[in-house]
């Protein structure tokens, strides 16, 4: 079962990581924030659990053709 809290907060820890502790610019942030808001709506959609995903499901197509082009570059699957 998705949880959205525990989501929203992992996410603000990874990108508080990001722009503090790796250095990275606050518009890569922000496209990072955006990324993971779009695949958090899919995976609660889905009833997906994040924690359990890999990468394989998702290059293998978990994610529903009408929903890739609006995920990052890096996540759909070519």
């Amino acid at each position: 079962m998705f949880d959205r809290e525990v989501f929203d907060e992992a996410q603000k820890e990874f990108l508080s990581h990001l722009l503090y502790t790796r250095g990275h610019r606050k518009l890569t942030c922000y496209a990072y924030n955006s990324d993971l808001g779009l695949w958090a709506d899919w995976l609660q959609e889905a009833g997906k659990d994040w924690q359990r995903m890999r990468a394989v499901d998702v290059e293998l197509g978990e994610i529903p053709a009408r929903r890739r082009n609006a995920l990052p570059i890096h996540l759909r699957r070519v």
